[in-house]
């Protein structure tokens, strides 16, 4: 299984965090610094039964805003830096916040090539159009994506690089706006796009 865990520290310069499996620790990182992603290829769990109990652990306190186990074989991308907890909008449509810069794990198996979608949504009203979206793939900028319309899709093109099939991905708006700012609603996180939809296939 692919597993991707992303978080921040609340207090404290550095923890360790222990992945657990019936009270018994399968993996631990040690992580330095505010913000951490951690990612890991597990060998398969033998089970009696379609369910199983995982858990995290850390030596200091900390938030966990994404944790994503899959099969090993098919591409993935999660949320790390940038990207702001989960929301439901006026219609129930589950999306994240980013900022004005947002990176995401990848990880793309055997395939060399996978195809990436980002799809979100811009509050048109408090930005000069056009909005520029600019991308960067394991640091190498992709086709820079102009947003003329609140509804957006990207997609593009990636490549796997070198042996790893993990990657990155960093996401960056010309523009960005706080809420508090505008509507002195108490917001004060900068903001620059809904996001929708982020996937690797």
């Amino acid at each position: 299984r692919a597993l991707v865990i992303s978080g921040f520290l609340s207090k404290g310069a550095s923890a360790r965090v222990s992945l657990m499996r019936r009270n018994r620790r399968q993996r631990e990182w040690a992580v330095v610094g505010e913000r951490f992603t951690l990612r890991a290829l597990l060998e398969p769990f033998s089970s009696i039964g379609p369910y199983d109990l995982l858990s995290l652990e850390a030596t200091a306190p900390a938030v966990f805003t994404d944790v994503w186990l899959g099969p090993e074989d098919r591409p993935l991308i999660r949320p790390s830096h940038g990207f702001y907890f989960a929301e439901r909008d006026d219609d129930n449509n589950l999306f994240r916040w980013m900022a004005a810069e947002a990176s995401a794990t990848a990880y793309l198996p055997a395939a060399s090539r996978g195809r990436l979608t980002v799809q979100g949504w811009i509050p048109v009203k408090y930005y000069q159009m056009p909005l520029t979206l600019s991308l960067e793939w394991n640091g190498r900028p992709l086709a820079p994506f102009p947003v003329n319309t609140p509804n957006f899709r990207v997609e593009r093109e990636v490549t796997r690089s070198g042996e790893s099939p993990w990657g990155d991905l960093t996401i960056r708006s010309s523009q960005s706006f706080v809420p508090d700012d505008l509507q002195k609603n108490g917001d004060r996180r900068p903001l620059a796009a809904r996001i929708y939809r982020l996937a690797l296939d």
